[in-house]
């Protein structure tokens, strides 16, 4: 959407372990990009997680969006503690 190449075609440069957190219902990140997008992180073996949330739209981290999902959401921040505290504390 900001122009440029799309941001897929940079995965390889990617340093660092990635989570992905996506909506099933987010019509602007239909399922089958998810799936691309998870086959690119295979292909250039960055380390990550790519988590679904079925019946969730675009936005449901985010408290001030009618999309918001508090389940979703606390799945999702919980997973992200984990990352940063095994991330950090190996540092």
């Amino acid at each position: 959407p900001g122009g440029g190449d799309p941001t897929i075609t940079r995965t390889k440069d990617i340093k660092g372990t990635l989570y992905a957190f996506f909506g099933m219902e987010d019509a602007s990140i239909p399922a089958a990009q998810v799936d691309q997008i998870e086959a690119e992180l295979e292909k250039h073996h960055i380390p990550h997680q790519v988590f679904r949330y079925d019946g969730v739209d675009h936005g449901f981290f985010c408290d001030h969006r009618g999309s918001y999902d508090a389940t979703a959401a606390g799945a999702a921040w919980t997973e992200v503690k984990q990352l940063f505290q095994t991330t950090l504390a190996a540092s």
